[in-house]
């Protein structure tokens, strides 16, 4: 039986702890205090202190009996999220005050979690072994992921609640995704007096980007530039311009043609103008690619059909942790715990969602 007040009261708590990435250090206290008290050893390792922040990746485990079975959400929230006034309208919406973020991203993920744990344990029913990963700084990256040492793990399939969407949806796939970094140089001279004698870097950034698509480029990639200042005045021709971009794709081979591309591009309008351009690609995860007549998908579709869900399998340009669990010969799928409009301040969930996916979290840990 899942207990609707705890969990909201619980939701509502975590939510409220200010945990910016890098600041996560309230709530995993809180989480690691939790799972102990559910019988769970709890580990914390040394992401924090990799990562310049105040707090290591959680890793908890109870011991059952079956096929091992992984839960994972993460202990970060996007800005804005400090000062979070949480409110709870009478239909069950549950929402931040309009000046910050909610955080349900992800701790709707985090408490229907425990919640169906602790249902599972109340009715003494059998369980799996369960282990669950509780991440630091997923939003910048998914680099707390990439710090926890994956070889302690011995599920080999599980559950990663961190998508918005329906409940019932599951990404099954997920991008490969690259950064693409460019520092434009051209040569600096008074913009009145001898603007002939300058070279613009902004112009030259300019260019290039005019002659490249932008945004959804088919139905695999994306592209977006998202960072870009000039340093200077508006009486100097500029001589540097800054420039960072993404690329994701479901097709590892059209992110890679795309990095190319973009080098191309911003090397020959360079050239063209007298300048010059230092590049670098950052590589940030790998693609992965979950089949639907996997036992971690099946289990997930019967969980959601006891509960008169209707599973939606899809691909998502997306990522998340599971990017970073799939490169260990894991095999997870993300689904949707009930959150809506991330990353701003109309993001919401409702206790109805949260205690629809508590449950489907019990029923996925006594899944034979």
């Amino acid at each position: 039986m899942i207990d609707r007040k705890r969990l909201t009261e619980e939701f509502i708590t975590l939510a409220s702890m200010d945990a910016p990435t890098g600041f996560e250090r309230p709530v995993a206290d809180y989480c690691a205090q939790v799972l102990r008290n559910l019988g769970f050893s709890v580990e914390e390792d040394h992401a924090g202190r990799a990562l310049g922040g105040n707090c290591g990746n959680l890793y908890a485990k109870l011991s059952g009996v079956g096929t091992p079975v992984l839960f994972s959400a993460h202990t970060d929230t996007v800005i804005p999220c400090l000062g979070k006034r949480i409110s709870v309208d009478p239909d069950g919406t549950i929402h931040a005050a309009g000046d910050t973020v909610l955080g349900a991203d992800d701790v709707a993920g985090i408490v229907e979690i425990f919640e169906g744990i602790r249902s599972v344990l109340k009715n003494g029913k059998p369980h799996r072994p369960i282990e669950i990963i509780l991440s630091v700084s997923e939003e910048k990256k998914l680099r707390g992921a990439k710090e926890f040492d994956f070889s302690r793990v011995e599920a080999k399939e599980g559950y990663i609640l961190d998508v918005d969407g329906p409940l019932g949806t599951a990404v099954i796939a997920a991008p490969r995704s690259y950064r693409f970094i460019a520092t434009v140089h051209g040569r600096a001279a008074h913009a009145a007096l001898s603007p002939e004698l300058g070279i613009n870097a902004a112009v030259i950034a300019s260019t290039a980007i005019s002659r490249l698509a932008w945004g959804r480029l088919d139905a695999d990639t994306t592209s977006n530039l998202g960072i870009m200042h000039v340093d200077g005045a508006t009486n100097i021709v500029p001589a540097k311009c800054y420039l960072e971009c993404e690329v994701r794709s479901l097709a590892p081979e059209k992110a890679d043609a795309r990095i190319e591309e973009m080098k191309t591009v911003f090397e020959k309008t360079a050239a063209e103008f007298g300048g010059s351009v230092d590049l670098e690609v950052i590589f940030s995860y790998e693609a992965y690619q979950i089949d639907p007549a996997h036992p971690v998908v099946k289990r997930f579709e019967a969980a959601c059909e006891a509960l008169g869900l209707q599973p939606v399998l899809t691909r998502s340009c997306g990522g998340s942790d599971n990017n970073i669990y799939c490169r260990q010969g894991f095999n997870g799928i993300v689904i949707a715990p009930g959150m809506h409009e991330i990353h701003g301040i109309n993001e919401h969930t409702s206790v109805d969602e949260l205690a629809t996916m508590a449950q489907l979290v019990a029923l996925l840990i006594t899944a034979s």
